[in-house]
């Protein structure tokens, strides 16, 4: 686009694009631009003006056109509110705006991913599977222990009453499954068995 305007033209598009708020300077300077090529266009030397100052009108309107299009106000209630008349809009109080240290997460970290890979997903299942397996060929004791210790979450003294023994007992049974557990895990030959 440069190269198509002289330097006084682009100038006038910076100038237009600096009323806008700072959150919508690169679209206000697109739209200033927009309204320079329509000036072009439009521009009649007869009318007596000069290119640039016709130019600069239609950048300015562009982008005060663009900035209401953003307002949450009309411009009669703009109108009511420049005379007195009513109260602006104001859609989140000043006060309840929070600092930098009162954010919560990011956009960057709500959009990324948060779940397991699908391989990650695939190996916990297929560790899963192997290890209810091996649970299988326990005895019935020393299988009750670890899935009520480790998967229910229940205490020694609770499941030493469910079995109606003692506590080292069942410390006893959940050492001995542990160690067949690490055996038959890492052992490929016994899981098949």
């Amino acid at each position: 686009m440069s190269s198509e305007l002289s330097p006084e033209l682009m100038t006038t598009i910076a100038c237009a694009a600096r009323k806008a708020p700072w959150n919508l300077r690169d679209d206000a300077r697109q739209e200033a631009a927009i309204g320079v090529l329509s000036a072009m266009r439009r521009y009649d030397p007869a009318h007596g003006a000069c290119l640039r100052t016709f130019a600069d009108r239609r950048a300015r309107g562009a982008v005060i056109d663009f900035c209401r299009g953003w307002s949450p106000m009309s411009r009669n209630h703009r109108r009511l509110v420049a005379a007195g008349e009513c109260e602006p809009i104001v859609l989140c109080p000043i006060d309840a705006i929070p600092n930098h240290r009162d954010r919560g997460p990011s956009l960057k970290s709500s959009l990324q991913d948060q779940g397991p890979s699908p391989e990650t997903e695939y190996q916990s299942t297929q560790s899963s599977a192997l290890l209810h397996a091996a649970i299988r060929q326990l005895s019935p004791a020393e299988a009750y222990v670890i899935k009520s210790f480790y998967f229910d979450g229940e205490s020694m003294a609770q499941i030493a009453r469910a079995l109606r023994c003692n506590e080292p007992r069942v410390q006893y049974f959940r050492g001995r499954a542990i160690r067949q557990l690490r055996h038959l895990l890492d052992n490929p030959l016994r899981r098949a068995a």
